[in-house]
This record gives C-alpha cells, structure tokens and sequence, in this order.
C-alpha cells in the first residue's frame, strides 16, 4: 500500500535500531510472499484511507486492494471509523503523501499514513494505522519519527512545536494504563533521536555490523540467513533440554523467567525463517528432510452471483434451514454503530478482566517521568 525507501525505510527502523546487522542481511535474503494477515492488512488500510475520504464503505461491501479482491468485514469498518477520530479529514490534512526523511538518511523517504501541521496551535500530529493484533507502542516509535522528521523538513516546522505522535490499532486489545497509542513531544527532542538513528545507520551500512536477537526478529525477513540468531537457538534449544531440579529464590525466578521467555521469541522468528526458507526449497524440487508440502483445507465458497434467496429457497427444497436467523451485533459493535455508550450501559455490562502475567516494561519508567534522556 505505502510506499518506502528501498534500503532505509522508516518501517524497518526498529529493526535496524535493534539489530545493525539486519538492514543488509534482509536485501540478502530469499523474496518472501505476503503472509494472509500482512494482505488484509494492506486491504484495511485501503478501506480506512477511503472511509476519510467520505467513501463509507459498510459490513458487504466488495472492494479490490493488495491484489485481491475482499468483502467488507465489521473489523475494516470498526478499525475505519477509529482511524478518522484520529485522522481527522480537514483541507490541512494529508493522507498518503510520502515525505522525505533526510534526517534519517540521504535516501531515505517513507508515506505517512496521515498527517497535519496545525500552526493555530503549534501542533504537528502524524498517525500510523496498524491492523495486526501485536501491540505497538506510539513510545519512542522509530517509523513514526522518521514521518515527523520529513514533515518538519518539508514545511520548516520551529522547534518550538508540539508532535503528537498516534498509533491506531483497532484489533489489538491489550491494556496499557494508558501509554503507548499516543506520544506528545517536541520537535526539539525528535533531533536528539535523529542524532541516535543517524549513528546506527551509518554502523549497519558498514562491513560487518553487529547483530543482536531479540523480539524484534519476529518482524526480520532474514531469519533464516542469520549465523547469530541461528546460533542463539541452537543454545537456546539446548538449555531447554537440561532438567535440573532447583527452587529458585524470587530475584532468580523473575530473571530466568524473562530470560526464557525472550528466548522463546527468538526461537519462534528463528523456526519461521527456517520453514520459509524449507518452503522455498520444496516448491522448487527440492526435498528437505522432515518436511513436506501437504494441502491445507480451503473455504468452501458460494460462488459468484449466488444470492441469499437462492441459498434460502435451495434449504427449502430439500427441507433444510440454510439462513441463520437475525442474532444481535455485539455491544461494542453497536456502539461504533452510533448507540450511545450511556443507553447502552442499561442493555450490556463489562465483565471485571482477569489478571494475566506479562512482562514489566523497561520503558515504564520513562513513559512516567519523560523521555528527556535520549
């Protein structure tokens, strides 16, 4: 959908900020097909970029985006209205429009999602719509700066200026305490950060730089190239099979807990860049060991031009129900649908969410207190 810089991109800066090393080693790599999610993906942000643009496209609806052609889902129209509470349509706004990002690199430029200047108010605000369901922090977003970067350069924004910085994500239910969607800082500080990326661009486009596994390489396209990475699991894996009868007292427990768990991080990116590579392989002839291409099990679709009446009338024929009958949406639904929220209390009640375990942050402290220490 957007378009980006071939080497430097804006999107792939938090790889390059974690992992030197994995802005080259993906140019290396094999071509990778588009998952399923990262295409519907695509088609949600094609769908939200016309719900902004007045084209209100309902739950049905058919549309053709990333090469394929999609039915309207209550997600794309629930994830749609979200985005314009964010990006707000106005003559001042752009959507789409790609921007150069100088202050990352020479040759790096990326496309905004949407953004506007507001000099009323001294206010650049810039915002990503991300469909997938893994949580993305607005905290310190590299792709987000990078945008906010060109966007300064292009209309000259004093420093003095305010930047809210948003992530929207419709489909990612993850409580946060109220971090992470949005990030307001100044454009003065984006330069301090400018400074940082400029240095670790200029390390991962020189021989031999330096690489580091970690979650982030869920999201590399060169896992299954990576010497370090490959070497990690293979200690990682490993470790797992030693068994040793321990109790561990609570500063122990919570260290090793983290670290296996960001151990088994590593080893799922490492697995998918494994059986994308296997992949490859088989399609081509190739016979790898312990691994074969079997047939998954596809949906069985109505066919082209078949309506609901005819389902209804075929049921009938052979004494068979075929149309489910009228069920309710669900409440939140029902709320995005216009329902006021305080009319609706008297129909649906939030259940109390049970407690999970996860991981503390290690940014917390500095979402709290400010990130003036870059």
């Amino acid at each position: 959908m957007s378009q980006h810089a071939l080497i430097v991109q804006p999107s792939g800066l938090h790889l390059t900020m974690e992992c030197a090393a994995s802005l080259l080693l993906q140019l290396m790599g094999l071509p990778r097909e588009p998952s399923e999610d990262e295409l519907k993906g695509q088609a949600a942000h094609w769908h939200a970029l016309q719900w902004a643009q007045g084209n209100h496209m309902q739950v049905g609806a058919v549309f053709k985006a990333a090469g394929k052609e999609w039915t309207t889902d209550t997600d794309m129209v629930a994830g749609s209205k979200l985005y314009v509470l964010e990006a707000v349509p106005h003559s001042t706004a752009r959507y789409e429009e790609p921007v150069a990002c100088a202050d990352i690199h020479p040759e790096s430029w990326g496309t905004p999602d949407y953004w506007r200047w507001m000099p009323e108010i001294n206010l650049l605000k810039v915002v990503d719509y991300k469909f997938g369901h893994r949580y993305v922090d607005a905290f310190e977003n590299w792709q987000l700066i990078a945008y906010a970067l060109g966007v300064v350069r292009f209309l000259n924004i004093p420093m003095t200026a305010q930047v809210k910085l948003v992530i929207v994500q419709p489909r990612c239910y993850f409580s946060n305490e109220g971090f992470g969607f949005e990030w307001v800082t100044t454009v003065a500080e984006l330069f301090k950060y400018a400074m940082r990326v400029q240095s670790q661009v200029q390390i991962a486009l020189s021989p031999n730089a330096p690489a580091r596994t970690g979650k982030h390489c869920l999201d590399c396209k060169a896992t299954h190239i990576c010497k370090t990475l490959q070497q990690n699991a293979m200690h990682l894996s490993q470790y797992a099979g030693i068994g040793e009868a321990i109790n561990l007292d609570v500063d122990a427990l919570g260290v090793e807990a983290r670290i296996v768990y960001e151990a088994h991080e590593i080893l799922e990116a490492r697995l998918e860049g494994l059986k994308a590579q296997i992949k490859h392989l088989t399609e081509r002839g190739k016979n790898v060991p312990y691994w074969v291409m079997a047939d998954g099990r596809s949906l069985l679709k109505y066919n082209e031009g078949v309506t609901v009446e005819d389902i209804r009338l075929l049921g009938q024929s052979v004494g068979v129900d075929t149309i489910h009958p009228p069920k309710p949406i669900t409440p939140t639904q029902a709320i995005d649908a216009g329902v006021d929220p305080t009319v609706m209390a008297l129909y649906a009640t939030r259940l109390p969410p049970g407690k999970t375990l996860k991981p503390e942050s290690t940014t917390l402290a500095r979402k709290v207190f400010g990130a003036k220490q870059v």
